[in-house]
């Protein structure tokens, strides 16, 4: 015959479960390893890469002609081959997660804060910029030289947004980031952070290059951790995910604003790993690819930008081998990319 569990060994499993819960939640807010809390009580495994943008920009924004926009999918897109392409001054202004309104507000910021003389734009469009799930990123709520160009970040995307970074604060990813910031903190060693930044915002990726040159980095390991754990990490795009009406209306905003300050744009959906996208293909979101995709072509020429689907990596000539995970390019790509994107005039 079956018993029943004891009710008092429920009682100190559950209780268990929320003392650890709470240490972790806890021990990640307050070392902050993400810079998404703003506690700033250590020296953080990655910095706000919206301020540092800011502040980097400023010191540039008099001789800066030209922009690179996007999510960090464009961190490593490099302002130095757009000069010698150009001949414009270049600055790269790609912030985690950048959503329709964050590009904007980056080249309002440029042109109406920071009196640039800009009159091109480079801006790699995430898929995800254009879903209505997508909050307001933490990192941007940290910094309050945005706000005033990106409007009202408050209601429905500030509590989306403040349930994410409640959720992060229990991620075993954040837990590790916390124990590495701690451990370093006690041996007195410094942090290396997994990006640093050139002074015209390029990211470098010194830790991931180096053990690319040592042979270290197994990417197709790599691929499939990230994908194994994609659906919990990501907002995931799916056969049920929608483009946002408000977004697409925020970037014909966007188009006819640069139309109107004489800047020239050039946009493009980024490059992804080819598993990557078969990924989506299983998960029935290939359809809304295409559907932004033809967004894009027609708002462009409708806009005199000029637009190309970069999804492929093949498409532009880049090589499958050269990236950093899934989403994530090398600048070796890149520079294949620009070099294809600013020599067309026309879709």
């Amino acid at each position: 015959m079956a018993h029943r569990a004891d009710p008092f060994f429920w009682r100190v499993w559950l209780l268990t479960v929320a003392v650890t819960i709470a240490v972790v939640a806890g021990i990640n807010y307050l070392v902050d390893p993400f810079s998404i809390y703003g506690t700033g009580l250590f020296k953080p495994y990655r910095d706000n890469s919206y301020i540092k943008k800011a502040e980097l920009f400023e010191k540039l924004a008099p001789s800066r002609k030209a922009l690179i926009l996007g999510s960090s999918r464009m961190a490593t897109v490099d302002p130095e081959v757009v000069t010698e392409l150009t001949g414009k001054p270049c600055f790269n202004w790609a912030v985690p997660s950048a959503g329709v309104e964050i590009i904007s507000a980056c080249t309002r910021m440029a042109v109406e804060k920071y009196k640039a003389p800009v009159d091109l734009v480079i801006v790699g469009v995430d898929p995800e910029a254009f879903l209505p799930s997508l909050a307001i990123h933490a990192q941007a709520r940290l910094a309050p030289m945005y706000t005033p160009y990106i409007g009202d970040i408050g209601g429905e995307l500030e509590i989306k947004e403040f349930t994410r970074d409640s959720l992060r604060l229990i991620t075993v990813e954040q837990f590790k980031a916390s124990v590495g910031v701690l451990g370093r903190e006690i041996h007195g060693e410094s942090v290396t952070q997994l990006i640093e930044y050139r002074p015209d915002g390029f990211a470098l990726y010194g830790p991931r290059e180096e053990a690319i040159a040592t042979g270290k980095l197994d990417l197709n390991a790599l691929i499939d951790e990230r994908l194994r754990t994609y659906p919990d990490r990501n907002l995931c795009l799916t056969g049920k995910s929608t483009l946002s009406e408000s977004r697409m209306d925020e970037w014909v905003d966007y188009l006819q604003y640069c139309t109107e300050h004489g800047i020239r744009v050039y946009v493009y959906l980024p490059p992804a790993h080819p598993r990557y996208i078969e990924m989506l293909g299983r998960f029935g979101a290939l359809p809304l690819l295409h559907q932004l995709s033809e967004f894009l072509a027609r708002t462009a020429k409708e806009n005199g930008a000029v637009f190309h689907d970069y999804t492929d990596v093949e498409s532009f000539g880049g090589d499958p081998r050269q990236f950093y995970d899934e989403i994530h390019t090398r600048y070796t790509n890149n520079n294949l990319l620009l070099e294809r994107l600013l020599t067309s005039t026309s879709q």
